[in-house]
């Protein structure tokens, strides 16, 4: 993303138009803000989930829930179960953080600024572009199965753990109700994850299909942030 500021070559000099002159060639502080400006909009954007009035859409509304390529990622990093996020619609590209906090900006030339993130991967998930899971191995899929018999046991245990815990008064009770109820969540959503397990897989990459999640524009609330820097810049000098 590209910021150019306006030109004053066709101006008609005059002692004011030569302040304004000097405004525009001297444009760095400017650069600086808009720079900053557009970091922030970035990371506003993953905190929102949204870039202006365009909203990024759930996992669930694209078949994404679970989260399969990182349910994958975990596998592969030998990891013996995944994040109870990996079931959840939101937040979505927001597993570490790094990609909020990889933004940011430089002045180009005189004229210019940029901003963006230097992880590569980020560019197709704004762009909405394939992108490609970890190789399946079948250590992975060793791992996968023996969480995938545990959740499924847990699962088939939790109506007598609540049974037990009547008797252990209202908060224990309540306690054992919540976990059956994830228990036996989890265990439905690893039902959709049983093809990852096909030994045909092993050594594929897998392709993700994302759409579009823009993280990098000028919304018209930044493009009016950016006008107010200018206008606070040239009423100093007229």
């Amino acid at each position: 993303m590209s910021f150019r500021s306006p030109g004053a070559d066709d101006l008609e000099e005059g002692a004011q138009l030569r302040a304004l002159r000097a405004a525009f060639d001297d444009s760095r502080a400017i650069l600086t803000g808009v720079g900053a400006l557009l970091v922030k909009e970035s990371q506003r954007a993953f905190r929102e989930e949204r870039m202006g009035n365009v909203r990024w859409k759930t996992r669930g509304e694209t078949g994404m829930t679970p989260n399969w390529p990182g349910i994958l990622a975990d596998f592969a990093a030998g990891k013996s179960s995944p994040p109870d996020r990996r079931f959840q619609d939101r937040p979505v590209l927001s597993d570490t953080g790094h990609g909020r906090r990889s933004f940011s900006w430089r002045i180009v030339n005189q004229d210019t600024v940029e901003a963006g993130s230097m992880l590569g991967y980020l560019g197709a998930l704004h762009a909405g572009e394939p992108t490609m899971t970890v190789p399946i191995t079948a250590a992975l899929q060793q791992r996968m199965w023996e969480w995938m018999k545990k959740i499924r046991a847990s699962a088939k245990r939790a109506p007598g753990r609540v049974e037990r815990a009547k008797g252990e008064g209202k908060e224990a009770h309540a306690k054992a109700v919540k976990g059956a109820a994830r228990a036996v969540h989890i265990a439905d959503m690893t039902s959709k994850l049983g093809w990852l397990l096909n030994k045909k897989l092993r050594g594929v990459q897998l392709a993700i299909n994302h759409p579009p999640r823009p993280m990098v524009g000028l919304p018209k609330s930044l493009i009016q942030e950016i006008e107010g820097l200018y206008g606070k810049r040239f009423g100093r000098v007229a």
